[in-house]
């Protein structure tokens, strides 16, 4: 099936990139350049030995199952051991054991990095739904310009006026809310995620994404209730100095 062809070629790939990290990784180690300083012959081999360990259990990670699902586990694996500390090592667990040198945990970062930008492919540039939010947006603010000009007594425009100060108001409030709830939300999976690795539970930190669009679309909207308010506040304001009459 193509889906199924394309899928393992981009799985493929993953794992050609991850290699490429470990071996020039090992080469430099190998060839006396490493970043760790090396005292002696056994903390080389040591070093070499992770280097293997990491690559060991990396590709039967990616190879063997080659769902999303499956690359999210092992992205999450590699998290947590990244987040573990010396004193919390469980003994011959290799995904429960802190990286043992600065060359590893910088290989294990980049092996993240591999794994982060396939899990969140890049977005697609398109203005198609900016253009769509204006037009809406737009199409709102002609709405209440019409409605107030409508009017035909001073009770009605400030009724008008009224009802369109709730409606910018309810709306701004349900943004603020749903904004500051995304962020209490993320701060708070951080947290458990921090006691989660205490207690040694794996615990899915959730995949980072590209949020400018939704940022994009929100402070567009947020602008025309903004102006909608404006028009509602000269509306009431008009409403008890001008007869429309």
């Amino acid at each position: 099936m193509p889906d199924a062809d394309d899928r393992m070629k981009r799985i493929s790939a993953v794992d050609e990139k991850i290699v490429k990290l470990c071996e020039d990784c090992r080469l430099k180690v190998e060839a006396g350049r490493p970043d760790d300083y090396i005292k002696t012959d056994e903390i080389k081999e040591n070093l070499l030995d992770e280097i293997q360990a990491i690559q060991h259990r990396v590709r039967p990670s990616i190879l063997d199952d080659d769902s999303m699902e499956a690359m999210r586990e092992f992205r999450q694996r590699i998290d947590s051991k990244l987040a573990l500390k010396q004193e919390k090592a469980r003994e011959n667990d290799f995904w429960w054991t802190p990286p043992a040198f600065e060359t590893t945990e910088r290989l294990l970062v980049d092996v993240l990095k591999v794994v982060d930008k396939e899990l969140v492919p890049p977005p697609k540039r398109s203005v198609v739904p900016y253009v769509w939010q204006v037009v809406k947006d737009l199409i709102y603010l002609a709405v209440i310009v019409c409605l107030l000009l409508s009017a035909h007594s001073q009770f009605e425009l400030r009724i008008l006026a009224i009802l369109i100060l709730i409606y910018s108001n309810l709306t701004y409030s349900m943004i603020s809310a749903a904004l500051t709830t995304t962020s209490v939300v993320k701060a708070l999976d951080g947290e458990l995620g921090r006691i989660g690795r205490a207690l040694r539970l794996m615990w899915l930190k959730p995949q980072d994404t590209d949020s400018r669009k939704d940022d994009i679309l929100t402070v567009i909207h947020t602008v025309s209730i903004g102006l909608g308010s404006l028009c509602g506040t000269v509306g009431l304001m008009a409403s008890f100095f001008y007869n429309p009459q």
